[in-house]
């Protein structure tokens, strides 16, 4: 089933099959990108209860999704900040993958253009790094294989 307010498929509500699972691996550096995105994200969670207590229903229900989607991929690459391991599966389905990670991309090219080079090279760096492993990991999944392990980095293993 499909919530009401974003295209994510829920998955309380279903069960994917086999065919529709692609597994992604990504690195030890790749995850740490994004994994300091995703728990940045969360210090906004309170925005659903901000939207909710002021009537803003619709908007509470978006970020609900919004919120839901972050702590999936979370679930895939750990809570911990680290983690010992050198190459993490994404076993997410895609549609939900490429909306969290468009989403942290859009956020880190915003930090970049916002905060320029000069101004605070660790920012910027730190923005870089998350919309340069987001860009890889969509590029991935645009790729033709219906089943198929990709890794990041572009290389395709067939399942």
């Amino acid at each position: 089933m499909y919530c009401d307010t974003c295209t994510a498929m829920h998955r309380s509500d279903v069960r994917l099959s086999d065919r529709e699972r692609t597994t992604f691996a990504i690195r030890r550096e790749q995850r740490q990108a994004i994994h300091r995105e995703l728990t940045s994200e969360l210090s906004r969670i309170g925005d659903i209860w901000l939207a909710h207590s002021s009537g803003r229903y619709e908007e509470a229900r978006r970020l609900r999704c919004r919120f839901e989607l972050i702590m999936r991929l979370l679930d895939d690459l750990g809570w911990s900040r680290d983690d010992p391991a050198e190459v993490f599966e994404i076993t997410m389905p895609d549609s939900e993958l490429r909306d969290v990670l468009q989403s942290l991309a859009r956020r880190a090219a915003n930090t970049m253009t916002s905060v320029g080079r000069g101004a605070a090279p660790d920012e910027f760096e730190r923005g870089r790094a998350t919309f340069d492993t987001c860009a890889d990991v969509l590029n991935a999944l645009a790729a033709p294989t219906a089943t198929a392990t990709v890794v990041a980095d572009g290389r395709v293993a067939e399942t």
